[in-house]
């Protein structure tokens, strides 16, 4: 079994997480790590017509825009 570790502090990262992270073209992150990164990316929440509240980036409501 192939063992992955966290491109930015060394841990140890279970294989299935990194290949969910390389299928999204991110680098391989721990838990703690990725959380960091999360943390720092702004979300809007919108209601949209006869929808519930969806999530979205501030990246891509500029882009829909």
């Amino acid at each position: 079994m192939t063992q992955f570790s966290c491109s930015r502090c060394g841990e140890d990262v279970d294989s299935r997480r990194a290949e969910w992270l390389a299928d999204q073209g991110k680098s391989t992150t721990c838990m703690s790590c990725g959380e960091k990164d999360a943390r720092q990316v702004r979300h809007c929440v919108l209601t949209l017509h006869k929808q519930g509240p969806m999530a979205f980036t501030a990246e891509f409501g500029r882009v829909a825009a």
